[in-house]
């Protein structure tokens, strides 16, 4: 099986593979047990020489939305730090996002109509198929989203940054509005999210946010925790500390 992802920073086909990812067992026993079960009786199906035949004679295409419009939010529930949140991801409640999906979608079939090596290879379309009516009305469109569409697993912004204490949790130096000695360094406070996966965009974000702690202990006179500065400084020079123990102990010791 193979599945892409189409980015809609522009109408060009911008192709990159997509690898679905293998069951994640939880961290109890009960899940750990179910998981191994539910991946075993999936292999052996699988296994079986109708379902084998299938899978290889089956393409999946995965339409991402990489720069979606739609947005949830993240409530507090009570002033107990312990209580469970809010979260309302939103998904698919602009309209444009449903377009955008549609629009990718007839794209893809107007290239696969025209391509005679398209026309050899594939056979006829499951999904949205004729179960969602292709997907050529609005209604049909709509329930295939709901029920085959899955999340990236890459939410940002909950904690955006900006000018604007209305708008925004931190300030441009990852300072939370209205809070001292806090900062936020991590997805959370992207403002928008990147036409990419954000392990990039984190690993920039913590380089950022160890410069500006070291900047802060500069102005400050090199007071404040040593260790601080000393893991900060091997952060910004690259060094690996987690391969170099005898580095590390040499840090915690100052």
């Amino acid at each position: 099986v193979y599945d892409f992802m189409l980015m809609d920073t522009t109408w060009t086909p911008h192709l990159a593979p997509h690898i679905a990812g293998s069951l994640v067992p939880g961290r109890n026993m009960v899940a750990k047990v179910a998981s191994r079960c539910v991946r075993t009786c999936v292999f052996l199906l699988l296994k079986l020489p109708p379902l084998n035949w299938l899978c290889r004679q089956t393409t999946t295409l995965g339409i991402c939305l990489m720069s979606p419009h739609s947005e949830g939010s993240v409530r507090l529930t009570s002033s107990d730090p312990s209580a469970p949140l809010l979260i309302n991801p939103a998904y698919l409640t602009d309209e444009r996002d449903v377009t955008c999906v549609r629009e990718a979608l007839h794209r893809w079939r107007n290239i696969t109509a025209n391509s005679t090596t398209a026309k050899q290879v594939l056979g006829a379309e499951l999904l949205p198929g004729p179960l969602f009516g292709y997907g050529k009305r609005e209604r049909g469109m709509r329930r295939w989203s709901k029920v085959c569409g899955f999340t990236y697993f890459h939410p940002v912004g909950t904690c955006r940054m900006g000018p604007d204490r209305s708008s925004s949790v931190v300030d441009c130096e990852l300072r939370v509005h209205g809070v001292s000695n806090l900062r936020v360094a991590d997805a959370s406070v992207a403002p928008t999210l990147p036409s990419a996966p954000t392990m990039a965009m984190c690993c920039m974000i913590g380089h950022r946010a160890a410069s500006l702690l070291d900047e802060s202990l500069q102005r400050a006179g090199g007071g404040g925790d040593l260790l601080l500065n000393s893991v900060t400084k091997a952060v910004l020079s690259g060094e690996e500390a987690s391969r170099k123990p005898r580095y590390f102990q040499r840090l915690m010791s100052e």
